[in-house]
Parts: C-alpha cells; sequence; structure tokens
C-alpha cells in the first residue's frame, strides 16, 4: 500500500518540486550560524533580562524602525507629557465610552436601514462586544538634539502616536468604509499609492521655465499646528 501510495505522489508531484524537498531536507539539519558577535549576544541578552524586569521599555523608532530603548520612567514621563495636549486629547470615564458606543451603534443602523442594506450584514457591523482602543507611540527620536537627549528631558522627544482601534466601536464600520472607498482610488489622480509612484510622478512632470519645484517639510501630521508653524 505504501510503495502504491509513493508511485502515486511521485506521479503528482513535479520534477522541481522533488529538487525543492531534497534541499530543505539537507538544510533542516544543519545548525544555521548567528551573525552576531560574543559581545552582541551578551548584550542582546541583557537588553532582554532589563525588559523583562520592568527596568526599560523597548520600542521602535519612528522612520528606521531600529530599536529605542528608554527607561520605564522616562517613557511614562513622555507618555503623560504627550497626553497634556488638550487640542487633540481630553479625559473619559467608561460610562462616556458605552454611551458614545451604543450612540454610534444607533446612528449605524439608522443610516444603514435607509441605504436597504442587508439586515445580516447591518447586524454583523454592529459593535455589542466592544474594547477600548488603545495608544501606542513610535519615538521619533531622530528629530531629538543628541546634546538633550542625554538630559533626560521628557520635552525634547516627540513620538508619533498611533492609536489601535482593533475590536472598538468604530472597527467593523471603518472596514466597511475601506472596503468601499479604496475601489475609489484609481479616479483621483492626486493619490500616490507608494513612494515609488510618486516618484515616478515627478520623473514624468513636464514643468515650464518659469516654473520652481518646492519641497515642504511637515511639521505635524497627528497634532494641531499653530498659524505660526503652517
Amino acid at each position: 500500500m505504501y510503495s502504491m501510495l509513493k508511485k502515486c505522489v511521485a506521479k503528482e508531484v513535479p520534477r522541481d518540486h522533488h529538487l525543492l524537498f531534497t534541499v530543505l531536507r539537507n538544510y533542516m539539519g544543519k545548525r544555521v550560524s548567528s551573525n552576531l558577535s560574543t559581545d552582541q549576544q551578551q548584550g542582546l541578552r541583557e537588553i532582554r533580562s532589563l525588559s523583562l524586569s520592568g527596568a526599560i521599555k523597548i520600542g521602535i523608532s519612528d522612520k528606521g524602525g531600529e530599536f529605542a530603548v528608554l527607561s520605564q520612567e522616562h517613557d511614562r514621563a513622555i507618555t503623560r507629557l504627550h497626553l497634556q495636549d488638550a487640542s487633540v486629547y481630553s479625559r473619559s470615564s467608561p460610562e462616556e465610552f458605552r454611551r458614545q458606543y451604543r450612540r454610534l451603534n444607533r446612528k449605524w443602523v439608522e443610516v444603514s436601514r435607509s441605504a436597504n442594506l442587508p439586515k445580516g450584514m447591518i447586524t454583523r457591523l454592529r459593535c455589542d462586544h466592544h474594547r477600548m482602543s488603545s495608544a501606542l507611540y513610535a519615538n521619533k527620536d531622530a528629530q531629538a538634539p543628541p546634546d538633550r537627549v542625554t538630559a533626560g528631558d521628557p520635552s525634547v522627544f516627540k513620538v508619533r502616536p498611533i492609536i489601535s482601534n482593533v475590536g472598538g466601536p468604530t472597527d467593523p464600520i471603518a472596514w466597511f468604509l475601506n472596503l468601499v472607498l479604496v475601489q475609489l482610488f484609481q479616479f483621483i489622480p492626486a493619490h500616490l499609492p507608494n513612494t515609488s509612484n510618486f516618484l515616478q510622478k515627478l520623473r514624468e512632470a513636464r514643468l515650464q521655465k518659469e516654473c520652481v519645484m518646492e519641497s515642504f517639510d511637515v511639521t505635524s501630521l497627528y497634532t494641531n499646528v499653530s498659524n505660526k508653524c503652517a
């Protein structure tokens, strides 16, 4: 029976797949050598130990994705300072959260019924098992002057807030809207899917002699900007 099965498998599996399996079997038994030096491995173990003990927080930087290591105390100070921006954040409570998500559900049912959406879809996109949003932060360490970083002043560090709304009241509706709106991007000439597309648009641009190309850096994408900065 086994020999018959083996023959059947051999007939079904192409020859290049057999070669792939042979290579995989050869490498499965080999030990992969580390590309870290002894000192680097020791440093990594120490960082992991400090992280597990709660002494430090290991995050990522905003642009390069490198490790950003901060003491827990320093990280809390930066977070508290960031949340003091009353133009963006305000205090809430569990009662207020429940009141808002119930209001959202009522509005969703009202709008979806007026659009004659199927009853099953209306029910699925309601959020009855809600979860509160959580705030995460990526460190914009490239913008902090090195001489002031060592001083430990929380105001020196800039952060990029990442609000995770997975499982939150707006999560199902946001998924549905994204499904609808993403289909319209192809009709928007100004939409740039990625950096490569942006560079291609620049190469194809045919500017007149009197035109000048300018580049502007963004002061802030996530908080209010004063008129002076704008």
